[in-house]
C-alpha cells in the first residue's frame, strides 16, 4: 500500500513496504562486516520472508571509541529517531534493536525510549557479554526503561540466566543462538599433507581477538619442530599490528600464510585448507562468535577460551581454555595428539551438530514475532 522504496546512508529510512504492518530492524548493516552487523543482515532478511521490513541502518565508517565514531553514531541515531516518528500507525508496531555493548548501550536506551514513547513494541538483541559479565549502568537503565515493553533475545539460555542474575529477571525472553545465521557449507574434499596440521585464525586482526597468542602457538610449533602450519585471514587495522604480522611471516616461512580479507569463494577456500579452527579471544564483548559456526558448519573442530557463550557453542566440537591460562600449551598438547583425536573430530559430526542448532535456532527466529502479528 504504501508503494515506497527508499534506500539512503548509514542511519536513514529504507522502506521496502507493500502493507501498512511493518518490523523495523534497527542495528549496524555491512558494511563494515563485523560479526554484529552480519547477524543483523541476517536477522532482517530471515524476517523479510515474513514480514514487511523497514531498515535502519546505525553503522559507521570511523574506528570504535574515537570522537568522530561518537559523532558519526549520534547523527545516525537521531535520524533513524526521526525516522520512527514519521512512519505511519500500523496495526504490526515492532521496532527490533541490535543491542550494543560499552557506552553504545547509550544508543540503543535513547532509540528504546522513543521507540517505547511512540508505542511500538520492543525486541532487543542481546550480542555483548561485557555488560553481563560486570553490571553496567547504562543497561539497567535500558531494562527499567522498556520494561513490559521489550522482549530481550539472548544467544543461550544461560546467557540469558546471567543477564537476570544481573538485572533482574526481564518480563518477556527468548533464546535465538547465531547458528540460525550462518549456512551449512558444502562437503570438503581436500586431503591432508604430508601429516601437517594446518591451523587457521579468521577475525579482525588485533591482540584481543587473539592475534598474537595465534603467532606464539606457530612460532613454540616451529621451536618443538612440529608439523603445524597456520593460515590467517582477516583485515588488520593497527599499523603495529601489521609490522608485527610482516615481522612473524619473515621468522616462520611458510609455516604461517596471510590471506587478508576473505569473502565468498576466497572464504570458502580458506575454510577448506584447515585442519582446526583456533580462536583465541579475549574481546571483551564477545559473546557468541558467527565465526565459530562458520567453522563448525565447515566440520572443523575449535580451540577456544572461554569467553561468554563459547563453551557451550562449542560443545563437543573442539576443546575450550579458561580464561587467564597458557592457551599456547593448552593446543600444543591438543594437537600433538591429533592422529588419535581425528576420529573423534570427525567432519561428517560436527557438522550434523550443527545442522541440527541451526535449524533449531531458525525456528526460533520464525516464530519471534508470532504472538504481536496475531494481535494486529
Amino acid at each position: 500500500m504504501f508503494g515506497l522504496r527508499r534506500a539512503l546512508s548509514s542511519g536513514t529510512l529504507s522502506f521496502m513496504s507493500r502493507s501498512p504492518s511493518f518490523i523495523v530492524v534497527a542495528g549496524p548493516f555491512p558494511p563494515p562486516v563485523t560479526g554484529f552487523a552480519y547477524v543483523t543482515l541476517q536477522m532482517a532478511e530471515r524476517i523479510a520472508r515474513k514480514y514487511e521490513v523497514i531498515r535502519l541502518d546505525l553503522s559507521v565508517d570511523k574506528p570504535c571509541g574515537g570522537i568522530g565514531y561518537h559523532v558519526q553514531r549520534i547523527g545516525c541515531v537521531l535520524r533513524a529517531c526521526r525516522a520512527l516518528v514519521r512512519l505511519p500507525r500500523s496495526p504490526m508496531r515492532v521496532l527490533y534493536l541490535a543491542c550494543d555493548g560499552g557506552l553504545g548501550i547509550i544508543y540503543t536506551l535513547g532509540l528504546s525510549f522513543v521507540g517505547r514513547v511512540l508505542g511500538f513494541r520492543l525486541f532487543i538483541h542481546h550480542h555483548s557479554y561485557a555488560y553481563i559479565d560486570r553490571k553496567k549502568p547504562l543497561m539497567a537503565s535500558l531494562v527499567h526503561i522498556t520494561g513490559a515493553a521489550a522482549t530481550h533475545i539472548f544467544l543461550a539460555s544461560f546467557m540469558r540466566d546471567a543477564f537476570a542474575a544481573q538485572y533482574g529477571s526481564p518480563m518477556k525472553t527468548t533464546v535465538i543462538a547465531n547458528s540460525a545465521f550462518v549456512p551449512l557449507a558444502p562437503d570438503r574434499h581436500t586431503e591432508s599433507d604430508e601429516g601437517w596440521i594446518t591451523l587457521g585464525l579468521l577475525s579482525n586482526l588485533n591482540a584481543s581477538k587473539g592475534l598474537y597468542v595465534f603467532l606464539d602457538l606457530l612460532n613454540e610449533a616451529k621451536a618443538q619442530n612440529l608439523k603445524i602450519r597456520g593460515i590467517l585471514a582477516g583485515p588488520v587495522a593497527d599499523p603495529q599490528d601489521t609490522e608485527n604480522l610482516s615481522r612473524a611471516q619473515a621468522a616462520l616461512g611458510d609455516r604461517l600464510i596471510y590471506k587478508g580479507a576473505v569473502y565468498g569463494e576466497a572464504k570458502e577456500a580458506f575454510f577448506d585448507s584447515l585442519d582446526v579452527f583456533v580462536f583465541p579471544t579475549r574481546y571483551a564483548n564477545e559473546a557468541q562468535p558467527t565465526v565459530l559456526f562458520e567453522a563448525m558448519a565447515h566440520g572443523l573442530p575449535v580451540l577456544s577460551f572461554a569467553r561468554g557463550c563459547i563453551r557451550e557453542q562449542v560443545g563437543l566440537s573442539g576443546a575450550v581454555l579458561e580464561q587467564g591460562e597458557d592457551f599456547t600449551r593448552f593446543a600444543l598438547d591438543f594437537l600433538k595428539d591429533w592422529p588419535k583425536r581425528e576420529n573423534a573430530y570427525h567432519a561428517a559430526t560436527i557438522k550434523a551438530a550443527f545442522a541440527a542448532r541451526r535449524a533449531e535456532a531458525q525456528k526460533a527466529v520464525d516464530s519471534l514475532f508470532h504472538e504481536v502479528s496475531n494481535c494486529s
